[in-house]
Order: structure tokens, then C-alpha cells, then sequence
């Protein structure tokens, strides 16, 4: 309860009572929230080595290890590749928005984005820790459930940030979503080879229709 006290507390103020005072610098603010982002998918990777100890001799851990990889791979494309219009958003905003778009886009819907990424470190370390059996439900919920929320969150976060539905990532996204029910039936390699499918896919997609959101091109640093 205090806890969920505290939350209330410091995710409702700004809310409520609003953003006066605050002062957000761009390139700054843009730059700090990508760290958060980086060590979250760091996180996802230290996970998926964790997970393959037991089995580095085992050739279907080795593939679902570069699996997994490339589906952290694949979301750090989808923040990091537009990166530039997000910091260009924030520039040509008065300093009232500003804050508001600071407040709404990081502080708040920068949640779905972290909260995806280490639930997805959760899923794909079940996955590479048993990949020739099916994963347990709420594993299976946390590989495909996890990546779904990120790419959905992708889409809440560049809505607020441009006011643009990122179409590609809520296809993606609905994707993910049905894959779940697969998770407990078949082996989790097998899921997890859907999963990076998809998310090959959309980066495939954006590297050859390149996309403009919000004025910019995906061009990852």
C-alpha cells in the first residue's frame, strides 16, 4: 500500500496540479530517457546469458540466444531509429507544452516501453533456458506480451510526441498479441522463431519503405 501510495503520489502531482516551473532542455531530456531505454535492454541481454548457462553446448540454446538478440535488436530500432524527431518535437514547442509533452511522453508513456522490455527478458529467459518444451503460460504471456506492449507503447509514445499513429508498430504490435495462445502449445523455440520473425519483419519494413514520423526518417544513431 505504500507503495502504490508513493506511485499515486509522484506519476499523479504532475497530473493534477500540473508542470509549472519546469524546465526541459531537449537534447538533454531525449538523451537521459534513451539511457533508461539501453539499460533495459541491456537488462534483456544479461538475461538471455544468464538463461543459456546451463546449455552453451546445446545448439538450440545457441539459436534462441541470437533469437533473442535480435528481438532486443529489433526495439532498440523502433526507439533509438527516430530518435532525432523526438528531440526536433520538443525544440519547437513552447515552454508550457513543452513540459506537458515531457511529462506525458517520458515520464508517463515511457513506462509501457520499460515495463515490455523486461517483461520480455523474462519470457525469452524462460525460452532459452527450455527451448525444446512449451513455456508456461505466464512465461509465453511475458515473451510475446512483453514485445506487444513495447511496440504499443511505441505507438502511444510517437502519438503524443506527433500526433501520428506509427501504423507499422501497432501492426506489429496486434501481431505479437496473437501469437500468445501458441506460447503453451508449441516448444518455446518455436515461438520464440515466430516472435523474431515478426520483429524482422518490421524492421525489414522500415528500413525499405522508411516511414516519416513526426518529420523524421528512422536513421539510428
Amino acid at each position: 500500500m505504500l507503495w502504490l501510495g508513493a506511485v499515486l503520489v509522484d506519476f499523479g502531482g504532475p497530473a493534477l496540479f500540473g508542470m509549472g516551473g519546469l524546465h526541459v532542455r531537449p537534447g538533454h531530456f531525449v538523451e537521459r530517457h534513451g539511457l533508461i531505454v539501453i539499460i533495459a535492454l541491456g537488462e534483456s541481454i544479461y538475461q538471455m546469458g544468464r538463461a543459456a548457462i546451463g546449455g552453451l553446448r546445446r545448439a538450440d540454446v545457441l539459436v534462441a540466444v541470437v533469437l533473442g538478440v535480435l528481438v532486443s535488436a529489433a526495439m532498440w530500432w523502433a526507439y533509438f531509429g527516430l530518435k532525432h524527431g523526438a528531440a526536433a518535437r520538443l525544440r519547437r514547442a513552447s515552454a508550457p507544452e513543452r513540459a506537458r509533452l515531457a511529462r506525458d511522453a517520458y515520464s508517463y508513456l515511457h513506462l509501457p516501453l520499460i515495463a515490455g522490455i523486461v517483461w520480455y527478458s523474462l519470457g525469452v529467459g524462460e525460452a532459452i533456458a527450455h527451448p525444446d518444451e512449451p513455456l508456461q503460460p505466464l512465461a509465453g504471456l511475458s515473451l510475446c506480451g512483453g514485445t506487444a506492449l513495447f511496440y504499443a507503447g511505441e505507438v502511444l509514445y510517437r502519438w503524443r510526441d506527433h500526433h501520428e499513429i506509427a501504423t507499422d508498430r501497432l501492426v506489429t504490435s496486434v501481431v505479437l498479441v496473437a501469437l500468445i495462445p501458441m506460447a503453451p502449445v508449441v516448444h518455446a523455440l518455436t515461438i520464440l522463431v515466430a516472435v523474431t520473425a515478426v520483429s524482422v519483419a518490421f524492421v525489414a519494413w522500415e528500413i525499405w519503405r522508411q516511414p516519416e514520423i513526426g518529420g523524421a526518417r528512422p536513421q539510428p544513431d
